[in-house]
């Protein structure tokens, strides 16, 4: 599929506004990662835009460690298998993140 078919695509999907499904919402985002990466590689190297794609997935969507202790190993810090990063919305509302 070249650039600008997948513009289309993407301008196409966009029409939905709200109403969009579940499934035209992953192609937009497939889609628009693609535009993206083919657009930022033409200027940078690939393995930088890599990397930031990758961040932009990753962010936002959990939260640093959140208790000061492991909950399996009494006065260890948290790691991954001990759920350190919870999601911000599960937290109470009057937690500091």
């Amino acid at each position: 599929m070249t650039l600008t078919q997948t513009i289309n695509k993407v301008i196409s999907l966009s029409e939905f506004k709200t109403e969009i499904s579940a499934e035209n919402a992953q192609l937009l985002i497939k889609y628009i990662k693609i535009i993206f990466d083919e657009i930022m590689c033409k200027k940078y190297p690939e393995r930088e835009v890599r990397r930031l794609t990758t961040k932009f997935r990753d962010a936002g969507r959990r939260s640093a460690p959140w208790r000061p202790t492991s909950s399996r190993v009494p006065g260890r810090p948290q790691d991954g298998s001990d759920g350190n990063r919870i999601n911000r919305w599960l937290l109470p509302p009057d937690h500091k993140f």
